[in-house]
Parts: structure tokens; C-alpha cells; sequence
């Protein structure tokens, strides 16, 4: 009988349950995504987080726009949840100069965190953070959006490795390597044993 709160794995070492908020979250996270549910590999486009922020403030701020689209649209590619709509967040931050774009990042952080809890429990939310950032940047000329930028491009580089493994590990799955068989045409040499004749077996 295994002890109360606790489980054991197939070594037989005790395992400390997870906690009934921890496990409501996984629950709720898994709740925002399809069932069936399949990471596609190659889908997102690897940014180093400090070129983000240095572009978006040459640019003004036009290049977070075109980036936040971006980044909606690789994670729906990878993950095929069809209510990620990228061209609609696009029209909307054009429309509220950019603004919008706070709530994509959200919402794309919000996604990763949920799509990555299907074969990561520990994986760490950063939405939270991501909106408090972005929440700031008001106060600060805009300077803490760029920290919510840097967050979730880390984050998102981390979630493209995470697809590409998936893929690698289901191709593998689906398409087993087989073993070498023999060139067509070739005949196999099996040696012939000496046939013993009586004579030879009575001497």
C-alpha cells in the first residue's frame, strides 16, 4: 500500500503528489487546446530576444507590430488551434497604434504555457509576467513592453526546440528504421558439408 499523498513510479520510489492547485492549472492549460493535440516542428522562426527589442526601437515601434503578428502566427502553425486568428490581431494593433499588441502577448504567452503542459509539467507560466510588463509600459515611455518582448521571444525559441523534439521523437515512432535486407538477385554461398558414403564409415 502506497503511502497517503504520495505515489510511486515504476522504480518504486515514492513520488510526492502534485498539489490540487498545480493540478488545476495543468488542467485548465490542457482545457485551452484540441485533444488530439500534435506540436508541428519547424514552424517558428528562431529571433535572438535582443535583436527584437533593438529593431522595434529603430523602427519606432512598427517592428513590434509585424513581430507580434509573427509570433501569432508560428504558434498557430505549430500547434493548429484555429482560433488564433493573427490577421484579425494584426488590423487591431494597426488600428490602436500598436497597443493591441499587448494583449497578443499575452495571449501568446498564455498559449505556449498551455500547449507546452501536454509534455512538460514543470514548464513555467510567463503570462503573468509578460502582462505585468506590458502593463508598466505606459508609465515608462515603453521600456518595460520591451522586457515582456525579450520574455516571450525566449520563451517562444524554447517552445520551437520543444515542437522540433516532438517531431524528431514522432517521426521515429511512425517510421521505424528497418533493417538492411539482401540485394536483390544476390544468392547466399552456404557451404557444402562432406557427404560420408558407407565404405569410408566402415573403414
Amino acid at each position: 500500500m502506497n503511502e497517503p499523498g504520495k505515489e510511486r513510479n515504476y522504480s518504486g520510489t515514492p513520488v510526492v503528489a502534485l498539489s490540487s492547485e498545480r493540478f488545476d492549472s495543468y488542467g485548465a492549460a490542457r482545457a485551452k487546446v484540441p485533444v488530439k493535440f500534435r506540436l508541428a516542428g519547424g514552424r517558428v522562426r528562431y529571433r535572438r530576444p535582443w535583436k527584437v527589442v533593438l529593431y522595434s526601437v529603430l523602427t519606432l515601434g512598427l517592428y513590434a507590430i509585424y513581430w507580434n503578428f509573427t509570433v501569432a502566427r508560428s504558434i498557430k502553425r505549430t500547434t493548429g488551434v484555429r482560433a488564433i486568428k493573427p490577421g484579425l490581431d494584426l488590423a487591431l494593433m494597426i488600428l490602436t497604434g500598436g497597443l493591441y499588441g499587448l494583449v497578443v502577448q499575452f495571449r501568446c504567452a498564455r498559449r505556449i504555457h498551455a500547449a507546452s503542459l501536454f509534455f512538460e509539467r514543470s514548464h513555467r507560466d510567463l503570462s503573468g509576467s509578460v502582462l505585468g510588463w506590458s502593463l508598466l509600459a505606459p508609465f515608462t515611455l515603453g521600456l518595460t513592453a520591451l522586457v515582456s518582448m525579450y520574455q516571450l521571444q525566449r520563451q517562444l525559441n524554447r517552445f520551437a526546440d520543444l515542437a522540433n523534439e516532438r517531431e524528431r521523437v514522432r517521426s521515429e515512432r511512425e517510421d521505424p528504421p528497418r533493417l538492411s535486407s539482401p540485394v536483390s538477385g544476390a544468392r547466399l554461398s552456404i557451404p557444402a558439408e562432406p557427404v560420408s558414403s558407407p565404405m569410408s564409415a566402415a573403414g
